[in-house]
């Protein structure tokens, strides 16, 4: 049973496409591209082996992934506590290819022994470059989520340190 009408040809069409996303609006990808989402995907598979490596346990709250350390455990008089050595260090990245290009700065934090929470903006590293805009947060839920992550980890207060959009987050 021909449905085309009587005289009209089909012809093919003159490209391959893979799937139905519209991904930068192109019907096929060049080998560089391919590569390219290949090298973030293992540079994050590197950076989950390193921070395991460090101590951090990764955990999610609602569409957000963070990692947490709980610090090194302090020796304190009896009867003395130490405000500095109970509130977690927050520090929120900004714009790039995430966590990775932080390493030393978070080697210094784990220095000062306190605990360390490391949330994953993943709509401003060039690992989900994929993601929609419809995916960037709203500020409340930005506020909410970062209140659930201090109180999961155990604590009620934090310092927050931020760079580039991290601080936007932070603000």
């Amino acid at each position: 049973m021909n449905l085309l009408p009587t005289g009209a040809r089909k012809e093919p069409l003159p490209y391959a496409k893979y799937s139905f996303d519209s991904l930068f609006d192109i019907s096929t990808y060049p080998l560089a591209f391919h590569l390219c989402v290949l090298s973030l995907s293992v540079t994050e598979d590197c950076l989950r082996i390193i921070m395991n490596r460090k101590g951090f346990e990764k955990r999610k709250i609602g569409p957000i992934s963070y990692f947490f350390h709980p610090g090194k455990p302090t020796t304190r008089l009896s009867g003395q506590t130490k405000f500095d050595e109970e509130v977690p260090i927050v520090f929120i990245h900004g714009i790039g290819i995430g966590l990775i290009y932080y390493l030393t700065l978070i080697d210094q934090l784990l220095t000062l022994g306190r605990p360390v929470i490391l949330p994953e903006i993943p709509y401003v590293t060039a690992f989900r470059a994929w993601l929609s805009p419809s995916c960037v947060l709203l500020p409340q839920v930005v506020s909410s989520t970062l209140t659930a992550m201090i109180y999961e980890c155990g604590f009620s207060k934090a310092a927050f340190v931020g760079h580039s959009y991290g601080s936007s987050w932070v603000s």
